[in-house]
């Protein structure tokens, strides 16, 4: 069996590509506040959350949730995704 990374499955990531179906991240209207080195100093900055969005064959979805930018999470749901649609076309 091959060993994915985080839970990422190329051939699940490839499925999806062939027939048309994206996941990606949007930046949504709210921003929460992070600290950010800049010219090597701490700077204080507005970051927009994102949501998750995934087109299918024209049909766009925007997933409610959203996530930091930096979320550890975020990865995972987007590979947990892709392994759904993989595994729902070809039951």
């Amino acid at each position: 069996m091959k060993e994915s990374y985080q839970g990422f499955d190329i051939n699940h990531w490839n499925w999806c590509q062939s027939r048309n179906i994206k996941i990606y991240v949007k930046t949504s209207g709210s921003t929460y506040t992070a600290t950010i080195m800049e010219n090597g100093k701490k700077k204080k900055r507005a970051i927009p959350y994102v949501n998750i969005c995934v087109t299918n064959d024209g049909n766009n979805s925007r997933f409610k949730e959203e996530y930091k930018q930096d979320d550890e999470h975020l990865s995972s749901v987007i590979n947990k995704l892709y392994k759904y649609y993989y595994e729902r076309g070809n039951k």
